[in-house]
């Protein structure tokens, strides 16, 4: 018959077709057809799951059961962090955020060394036994390319943790009269801490941190350097000796801003009666420090 000829040219047609559909599948990458001849390669970007030359936690490690007032510890290179810091976020077994806050570098991130981390981190009760430590690479480009995370299984405690509150003192202009430039003034903060029987070096780490993200859009700021480390705290006779490590007044210039870093400090620990007198020390040196 003459219509043989022509059914026989669509059926090629189809499987033409079927053939090209598959090499072109997933979303435009071409896969090879195992149809086609060995000299056919396979276009895929691989993908690096080990960031162990990019970060390191030291606690948690996978699978540690950890409850809110957990120490995050560890080091990430210096690209790993922006203006000294980079997110994280804590979530359940079910997906849920119980916890989303920012890890500060605890020395100068401007490198391409490892920089330490150590901070404690609280999250809300979650509502399964299990969950992630979520630690985000900081992206300020917003290129899906430069994402990365490093995803830590936790266990949570079903132990309560007892808590306690501290107060930490920062700068605050939008609380301030209009015409104060008393550079001293600072304003509290309340904080929900790990009960602990070393009250003052709580409230001092706080400070230390900086305003949370709430506490920023309410105006509160801080005049301390980033990675400010308090090396130790002695309590004796009323008298209260800090001691910090070389950031507290690396770059600090000026009356204004040394007075606010001085104001911060003392207020902090001042509003513990035992505390009525505070020295401050770098390094052990506390007659050079902070001066204008």
């Amino acid at each position: 018959m003459k219509t043989a000829p022509y059914a026989v040219g669509v059926v090629i047609l189809v499987v033409l077709a079927g053939a090209i559909g598959l090499a072109f599948k997933n979303n435009g990458e071409i896969k090879a057809n195992p149809s086609q001849t060995a000299t056919s390669t396979e276009v895929v970007q691989p993908v690096n799951t080990d960031l162990s030359n990019l970060i390191k936690v030291e606690s948690p490690v996978p699978g540690q059961e950890i409850s809110s007032g957990f120490v995050l510890k560890g080091e990430a290179r210096g690209n790993w962090y922006f203006e000294a810091s980079f997110p994280a976020k804590i979530v359940d077994a079910n997906g849920r955020l119980i916890a989303q806050f920012v890890v500060t570098a605890q020395t100068d991130w401007m490198t391409t060394n490892f920089v330490l981390f150590n901070q404690t981190v609280n999250f809300s009760k979650p509502d399964t036994a299990t969950g992630s430590l979520i630690l985000m690479k900081d992206n300020p480009s917003g290129l899906p390319e430069n994402d990365r995370e490093l995803v830590i299984p936790v266990k949570f405690s079903t132990t309560t943790v007892e808590k306690m509150t501290v107060k930490a003192y920062f700068l605050n202009a939008a609380m301030k009269d209009f015409e104060d430039n008393d550079c001293t003034k600072v304003f509290a903060v309340t904080r929900s801490v790990p009960k602990t029987t070393t009250t003052g070096k709580a409230a001092i780490e706080e400070l230390l941190k900086g305003p949370i993200l709430t506490e920023s859009v309410k105006g509160y700021t801080t005049s301390l350097n980033d990675g400010v480390v308090l090396n130790s705290l002695v309590v004796s006779n009323g008298v209260a000796t800090a001691d910090f490590n070389e950031k507290l007044d690396a770059g600090v210039a000026g009356s204004c801003r040394v007075g606010a870093i001085r104001s911060q400090i003392e207020r902090t620990l001042k509003q513990f009666s035992s505390i009525k007198q505070v020295i401050i020390s770098v390094n052990g040196n506390s007659t050079e420090v902070l001066q204008p």
